[in-house]
């Protein structure tokens, strides 16, 4: 069902800093995926209205790993509220 997600995320444009002279982090990337496959780039504080089907991600590092594991999350979470709806409710003795 359509949905309004809102973010707020930091380190969208300044990047994390590191501790021990470690070098800094690499900002991330928000974005949503419409059903129709094409993506809409998001602000790290934003807000947008996802029709049905729609994916939200992010990414830290590697966008093709965070897709992939938002919709692995997303496909789990539909199958286990399905599994759910598919249980018949409890009885008391």
């Amino acid at each position: 069902e359509p949905v309004t997600v809102t973010v707020l995320c930091g380190h969208r444009i300044v990047p994390p800093f590191a501790g021990d002279g470690a070098e800094p982090g690499q900002v991330g990337v928000n974005w949503a995926e419409l059903p129709d496959g094409s993506r809409v780039a998001q602000r790290g504080n934003d807000e947008i209205e996802l029709p049905s089907g729609s994916v939200y991600g992010k990414r830290w590092h590697d966008a093709v790993a965070a897709k992939d594991r938002d919709r692995d999350r997303l496909e789990k979470t539909q199958a286990a509220v399905a599994a759910r709806a598919a249980c018949p409710p409890a009885t008391t003795a």
